[in-house]
């Protein structure tokens, strides 16, 4: 799946409160991709009555296969998805560029 441009001045950082910020940026993404739950649930290989429980607040946390399925389907890190910022803005301008190289660049 492509990285629409600037989806990270969209995404939501909150590096005190990684799981709300988790819950909004999927729902952003969502919006972006047109997904509904079943929808993104299924495509991430995550159980719907999971994925609903935490999308809507009945679970308080996120276990990290959830969140990692949930980044790799956007091709986000999970620091971009959690809006934990956990890596410089140094560091992600790197990381960045060097996920816009075409395949063949990247090693």
């Amino acid at each position: 799946m492509k990285k629409p441009k600037n989806l990270d001045k969209k995404l939501v950082k909150n590096p005190k409160n990684p799981t709300s910020s988790l819950r909004q940026n999927v729902d952003i993404l969502m919006d972006i991709y047109g997904y509904t739950l079943s929808e993104l649930s299924e495509k991430a290989n995550i159980s719907f009555e999971t994925f609903k429980n935490f999308f809507y607040g009945k679970s308080e946390e996120c276990r990290l296969s959830t969140a990692i399925k949930l980044a790799r389907l956007f091709n986000l890190s999970i620091d971009e998805i959690t809006g934990a910022e956990t890596v410089s803005n140094e560091m992600e301008e790197y990381i960045n560029m060097y996920k816009s190289l075409p395949e063949h660049s990247k090693y």
